[in-house]
């Protein structure tokens, strides 16, 4: 319908096609012809496209000079910057990338000025501005908002120098622009194509971003495409050096990937300095995230930063013998608007919509929401009630890789008691909790000829004891399935380091469970899904339930497949991997030594009643009643905590030593067969 039109046509073909938008009728029909009629909105909006585009580039002069990069976008000047935002070619398809269920019914994508108008071939995630969704009537819009947030998350993970989306929802004639941000989906008024109002609204949009800076589309200007060496670099920032100036590195590969739409967006990457700076390491990892935050500036005891300052300047002195994130550089990120430099937060977002966030009411919860939420509401200026995110930059040393990367359980084992000792030591030296044991925040770390080393990292979470108010609510926090009961009830009990070590064990159970390395967790997702396709009767491992619900109901799984011995072994043991029986060892006594301590065994809170002589059957109940007490054992460890931590640390010391003793063998075994060979 569109696809034959070109710039040198008159744009009256197109203008007809925008003629029949505004006059859309939704309709009922049957299903195939309801079908036909909301992918005609596809056309109608790519026309539309088109028809601006003609128009912005017959009008506006392209800037003289101008930084091109790969991704055909991100550029940076001090001047406007103007691109063309094109359509797809195609529609109602999938992009590489995409997760295989999902199609997208239109995109736009950014383009320099001086091309041809006409639809673009895009195939991948990196050249997409913004997705467009359709439906063919208004009541739809819900169903459309959800799916452009599950097609936008490709975004954010395929492009790393992304700091918001932009997407537009369409239903029948109305159309919407979705400002996707770190803990909220902005959605705009409808825009009615059936209007000149609505119609000259679409077109101030599509203008607007033709015309602004690279910022304001959501790029993020310190991380550039370099044409000329063929490579991305990325300015690095140190908030305790006056000069302000960026330490400048190449990125080699991306460690980790943003991969989810809200929160806050976690990058790492590997990368080499640009410049001879002979003095720092050739090779680090540069962390990028926007971490809830207090304020910008050095009076946030939560900030990362401060926190791993802490943790070198006290260790360095400790010559310890394990290894910690050693942090090169610290700070935030910032760049020019306006001729201006500015420390880039949720607020200068909130600066480009000519508005101010506004604090909401519970800040003293506000590390909660470092877990993946969104804000809604009806209210007119509820929408700018948003937390406080603080776009940090974090250079560190050593290099690891993900611990889905080990390659047996020796391996996990060593580098779970590294990071522990890690853990340990940052908790009595430094008088940090980490709070975020998981599967990402783990890393291995290759050793010549020997065992990989543990690397306990990303301390986003992590909470200097002393700066604890008296009488202030934990906070719930952590990645599912790791965190522990209480963290995930949101109990009035102390947060401590048995939190963690919980954490711990839930990450070796997980772990034995799926599979630890990338063939078994394949053989273990097929073996579930042939089963759930062939057994109607099927139950499926209760572990996948940590993952399902909400916290409360993970929660209540894990009270009852931790309660005993006998449940434990019943619900996780009996599910795991049947060659990892170093794993199960080391789990059963995690568990044995987190929930079965004497004193405060268990974890289901009951009520305890006293004893008495069996012929005393005439006992009135109110007595029984007055004399029982509530028991409950996860309060009542921290009473023990000491006792029990010192245990744990015994069992992976023990276990660390026969991990090595094994590797010992082996490679003696594997030199007595090369020597008869």
């Amino acid at each position: 319908m569109v696809g034959a039109a070109a710039e040198s046509e008159d744009t009256a073909s197109l203008a007809r096609i925008i003629g029949q938008w505004s006059t859309y009728n939704s309709g009922e029909g049957d299903a195939n012809t309801a079908d036909e009629k909301e992918n005609v909105l596809y056309s109608m909006f790519s026309a539309f496209a088109l028809f601006v585009g003609i128009h912005i580039k017959r009008s506006v002069k392209r800037p003289k000079t101008r930084a091109r990069t790969k991704a055909r976008v991100t550029r940076s000047s001090s001047a406007a910057v103007h691109r063309l935002l094109l359509p797809s070619a195609k529609s109602d398809y999938k992009l590489d990338g995409f997760d295989e269920h999902f199609k997208v019914d239109s995109l736009l994508t950014p383009c320099e000025p001086d091309v041809a108008v006409e639809p673009q071939d895009v195939k991948s995630c990196h050249d997409v501005f913004a997705f467009a969704e359709f439906k063919k009537n208004t009541a739809n819009l819900d169903d459309a908002l959800n799916q452009l947030i599950l097609y936008s998350r490709a975004i954010y993970m395929k492009q790393h120098h992304r700091r918001f989306a932009w997407a537009l929802a369409g239903c029948a004639k109305q159309m919407y622009a979705c400002v996707l941000l770190h803990d909220a989906v902005l959605v705009s008024p409808a825009m009615d194509i059936a209007t000149p109002t609505g119609r000259k609204q679409l077109i101030g949009l599509f203008v607007n971003w033709s015309l602004c800076e690279e910022h304001q589309l959501g790029y993020d200007p310190t991380i550039r495409y370099d044409s000329d060496r063929d490579l991305w670099t990325i300015d690095c920032f140190d908030d305790q050096e006056d000069s302000g100036a960026p330490h400048q590195y190449s990125i080699e590969y991306v460690l980790f990937p943003a991969d989810n739409l809200l929160g806050r967006h976690t990058r790492c990457f590997v990368a080499s300095p640009l410049s001879g700076d002979s003095d720092g390491p050739r090779q680090v990892v540069i962390k990028d995230s926007w971490a809830a935050a207090r304020s910008t500036d050095d009076d946030d005891d939560r900030s990362e930063i401060k926190l791993l300052g802490k943790i070198k300047d006290t260790l360095a002195s400790k010559n310890v013998d394990f290894l910690y994130p050693e942090m090169v550089h610290g700070g935030h990120v910032r760049f020019m608007i306006n001729g201006n430099v500015v420390v880039d937060t949720t607020d200068s977002i909130f600066n480009l919509f000519g508005t101010s966030r506004l604090e909401p009411p519970d800040m003293d919860y506000q590390e909660s929401l470092q877990t993946n939420s969104a804000a809604s509401g009806n209210d007119a200026d509820l929408w700018k009630q948003q937390y406080l995110r603080a776009h940090r930059r974090i250079v560190l040393t050593p290099i690891g890789k993900h611990i889905k990367q080990v390659k047996d359980q020796t391996e996990l084992i060593v580098v779970l008691a590294d990071a522990m000792r890690c853990h340990s030591a940052v908790n009595r030296h430094c008088n940090i909790l980490h709070r975020d044991i998981s599967t990402n925040n783990i890393l291995a770390v290759d050793v010549p000829d020997s065992l990989p080393r543990g690397l306990l990292i990303d301390f986003d979470y992590g909470l200097a004891t002393g700066t604890v108010r008296k009488g202030s609510q934990p906070e719930c926090l952590g990645t599912l399935p790791f965190m522990s009961i209480g963290n995930l009830t949101n109990s009035d009990t102390r947060r401590t380091a048995l939190d963690d070590w919980e954490s711990l064990l839930y990450l070796v159970c997980w772990t034995a469970t799926v599979g630890i390395t990338s063939e078994d967790r394949k053989d273990t997702q097929e073996k579930r899904e042939k089963e759930m396709e062939e057994n109607p009767f099927y139950i499926e491992p209760p572990i996948f339930n940590w993952k399902r619900g909400t916290p409360i109901d993970i929660a209540r799984q894990k009270f009852s497949h931790m309660d005993t011995a006998g449940d434990f072994k019943l619900y996780i043991l009996g599910k795991f991997w049947p060659r990892y029986r170093g794993l199960k060892m080391l789990a059963k006594e995690l568990h044995k030594a987190l929930f079965l301590h004497k004193g405060c065994e268990g974890a289901v809170v009951r009520m305890v009643y006293p004893e008495y002589n069996a012929f005393d059957w005439d006992m009135p109940s109110s007595e029984a009643e007055a004399n029982s007490k509530l028991y409950n054992p996860l309060a009542m460890r921290l009473e023990h905590e000491k006792d029990i931590i010192n245990g744990l640390e015994t069992v992976m010391e023990r276990f660390h030593k026969r991990a090595y003793d094994l590797y010992t063998l082996k490679q003696k075994r594997n030199e007595s067969v090369d020597t008869a060979n």
